[in-house]
């Protein structure tokens, strides 16, 4: 099931409201992906509706139900239009940021990264990945990571593992950690619903009790 969040949106060209309902909270829509929204205009029949815009097409799949499929990342202006006597005339128009959809992060018992407390890092089993803000519940599994110890500066303790698990060294290691202790993730590589390998940015807790 689709999730639409709506926006209300007042025109002043025709004296017509329209609502525009994205599938995720925001108005941000993502290259080669399909981002699905609807419209719909006061006093007007979906079949008169048209959405036009220069970055990218439009395909109706439903009464107000549209997929938009931009080309570039840009902020893009989209155009409502009515369809009189087979020629369109303007509603009004509405903007999109249209964004590189970003690679997933890496995160420990849902935090990504700054403090932790000891006892919560202890009650992990590992690492895990997602695509946090994005709206989209897409699957990512960490496949491997290195990990990092690091108390005043000195490192104490790393080790790089294969799948997203922690090992029983380092869950031992964990029972000696201090107040203000880092845990630095590096090396993270997840693989996504198609399989394929991405390389996660590193990621930063601190230790308080």
């Amino acid at each position: 099931m689709i999730l639409l969040i709506s926006f209300l949106f007042t025109t002043n060209i025709n004296s017509q409201n329209f609502t525009v309902s994205f599938s995720r909270p925001s108005q941000t829509v993502y290259l080669g992906m399909d981002n699905y929204l609807s419209c719909t205009v006061e006093g007007l029949s979906c079949k008169t509706i048209i959405l036009s815009t220069d970055n990218g097409k439009f395909k109706k799949i439903s009464c107000g139900g549209y997929i938009y499929r931009p080309l570039k990342v840009a902020d893009t202006k989209i155009t409502i239009n009515k369809k009189v006597n087979n020629k369109l005339k303007k509603i009004g128009e509405f903007f999109v940021m249209v964004r590189n959809f970003p690679d997933p992060v890496a995160m420990i018992g849902g935090f990504y990264g700054g403090n932790i407390e000891k006892g919560n890092l202890r009650a992990q089993q590992g690492v895990g990945c997602s695509y946090n803000g994005t709206g989209f519940d897409l699957k990512c599994l960490v496949v491997g990571f290195s990990v990092s110890i690091i108390r005043n500066k000195e490192i104490l303790f790393f080790k790089s593992l294969d799948g997203n698990l922690f090992n029983e060294d380092l869950k031992s290691f964990f029972k000696t950690l201090q107040n203000n202790d880092i845990i630095l993730l590096s090396g993270i590589s997840s693989r996504n619903a198609e399989g394929k390998i991405l390389y996660l940015k590193p990621v930063e807790f601190t230790i308080k009790d």
